[in-house]
């Protein structure tokens, strides 16, 4: 694939992209598909990146996208990397389940593992999930904590709430804590 001024809301893209994928022969859809890139440039207002990786999408159940990208900002020539990321979504008969996974990388803070033991479960018209936690675990096992707290399925009158603990020093014991944040 070639991008040359690409735009699609806001953002432009150019350069090259490799595309392949798979069909189910039966269903005649497509059942999962990979693109990966090099060099390929992407600008949004005056932010400009350069992309190098792949992502690939299998469109399930559940779906799963995979990704494994370094992002070059052209201005400052920093270098973020998204590594071994995954997300699954599962449908319900009246929810969606997420769930994620993966390294991110910042050349100023370092990197943070990514991943959430109990999925995110958002309710059909909802904005904010009902239920989740997700950990990141950074430098010498510290690690923040972020946990919704659960609110009945609709029509709940109340929406739910989240809490954010963090483990400052890595030794296993969350040392800071904050309770009934809203969603913004």
């Amino acid at each position: 694939m070639n991008f040359n001024s690409f735009c699609s809301e806001g953002v432009t893209l150019s350069g090259t992209a490799d595309f392949s994928g798979t069909i189910n022969i039966n269903t005649e859809q497509l059942s999962q598909f990979t693109l990966t890139f090099s060099n390929l440039t992407a600008t949004l207002g005056s932010d400009s990146l350069t992309l190098d990786g792949d992502i690939t999408y299998n469109f399930g159940p559940p779906a799963a996208v995979t990704m494994d990208m370094r992002q070059r900002d052209n201005a400052s020539g920093k270098v973020y990397w998204v590594s071994d990321y995954v997300m699954t979504v599962s449908e319900g008969l009246d929810y969606i389940e997420f769930a994620v996974s993966g390294r991110f990388y910042d050349p100023d803070y370092g990197y943070v593992e990514l991943s959430t033991p109990t999925p995110f479960r958002i309710y059909s018209g909802q904005d904010w999930p009902s239920q989740g936690v997700m950990i990141c675990t950074g430098n010498n096992n510290t690690k923040a904590h972020l946990m919704v707290m659960p609110s009945a399925p609709p029509p709940s009158p109340t929406p739910s709430t989240f809490a954010v603990s963090a483990d400052t020093n890595g030794d296993g014991i969350y040392d800071w804590y904050v309770d009934n944040l809203n969603w913004q």
